[in-house]
């Protein structure tokens, strides 16, 4: 059996103003060979492209190959190096008991080129003035900047990047509001289903959101789909912009939690964040920030930037640490956490107390916990 050809391949992906036009750039090489690849999307997000960057540079090779693929991204290095994406897939492409995974379709055929080939994925720091992952990065910024760009089908037909569930739990401020009538005296007129109206200008037009949908102001007309990402993202980005405002500690975590109970787990880890650089200690935060790193698929994150709080009597905690230690499947860990969990009433510790035993029965084996 002749030995397998070795490629390297550098990939990058981009976004601009995520979600929104993306481009992927891939540079493959084999002995002095060099080859270039790229593409991009009228409208998709920076993890897509990072993963078509990966999928277009494997699909390429015409043969298996002995390949070394870098990248800058986590998202993409740190699911296959730590084996995540075959945990998701075993588990029907479920993060954890509740969450589905993003990107099901780019994963999957990420999965099929990896099968073909002796994969390693690499590693390395963006815009550290690496030569080929600049390049990468110009390649994609390139194309994520040209006109008339071809339709990313199953990111526009089966994903909204801000879904109504998440619009109607944070659109508690509005660009341009109008004024409300105050009522004085008459408590029993006031309607409590009130629609609040927002607006925002885009591409010279005018459009309205009324609490259910957006539309064109002067046509009345829903715009299309792609439209409809672009005002979702505009508002959202307004409404981030509210949040710098803020220094109030309370508030800081009112808003972090409500981003993550909107699956906004980037906004709610920053918030979480400025939370903590306020108070260190605050449990609360510290919680907030350990379960949107799980859930963004950062483990190990979540357990080094809560180290030292295992002993913690706050349940949310101990339950957010206790399921990443489950995910890294350092069970023996993950069961002393979630029975002091238990033991002190938290809600959920039975849930994944049982998750371990499905996982190790024999931690359990003799005892009756």
């Amino acid at each position: 059996m002749s030995e397998l050809k070795e490629v390297t391949i550098y990939t990058d992906g981009c976004c601009i103003k995520n979600p929104g036009s993306g481009g992927y750039g891939v540079i493959l090489h084999y002995k002095n060979h060099e080859k270039e690849l790229s593409g991009g999307f009228r409208l998709t997000t920076n993890n897509r492209m990072e993963l078509m960057a990966a999928i277009v540079g494997l699909e390429t090779l015409k043969e298996p190959c002995s390949v070394i693929l870098y990248s800058d991204s986590k998202y993409l290095v740190e699911s296959m190096v730590e084996g995540w994406v075959h945990r998701w897939k075993v588990n029907n492409w479920f993060r954890n008991e509740k969450e589905k995974a993003s990107n099901i379709d780019l994963w999957e055929r990420l999965l099929n080129s990896c099968d073909q080939h002796t994969v390693k994925f690499v590693w390395i720091k963006g815009h550290a003035g690496h030569q080929y992952n600049e390049r990468c990065d110009t390649i994609s910024k390139k194309e994520a900047s040209k006109g008339n760009l071809p339709i990313d089908k199953e990111y526009e037909s089966h994903s909204e990047t801000i879904n109504q569930e998440t619009l109607d739990l944070r659109l508690n401020h509005q660009v341009h509001k109008k004024p409300k009538k105050k009522l004085i005296n008459k408590p029993k007129e006031k309607k409590t289903n009130e629609k609040q109206i927002y607006q925002i200008e885009l591409e010279n037009k005018l459009y309205i959101w009324n609490s259910q949908t957006w539309f064109d102001k002067e046509s009345s007309i829903k715009p299309s789909k792609a439209v409809i990402h672009k005002l979702n993202a505009l508002l959202m980005e307004t409404l981030e912009k509210e949040d710098d405002s803020i220094s109030e500690l309370e508030q800081l975590l009112k808003r972090a939690r409500e981003a993550r109970d909107s699956l906004q787990y980037g906004r709610a880890q920053t918030l979480a964040r400025r939370v903590i650089s306020i108070s260190p200690d605050h449990l609360g935060a510290l919680s907030i920030l350990c379960s949107c790193l799980r859930a963004s698929g950062h483990a190990q994150q979540a357990i080094d930037e809560t180290e030292g709080f295992d002993s913690a009597n706050y349940p949310p905690l101990l339950n957010s640490r206790a399921s990443a230690l489950c995910d890294l499947e350092r069970w023996e860990e993950a069961k002393k956490l979630v029975n002091h969990a238990y033991a002190i009433g938290a809600e959920g510790a039975s849930g994944i107390i049982q998750r371990i035993k499905n996982a190790k029965p024999d931690l359990y084996s003799g005892n009756k916990d």
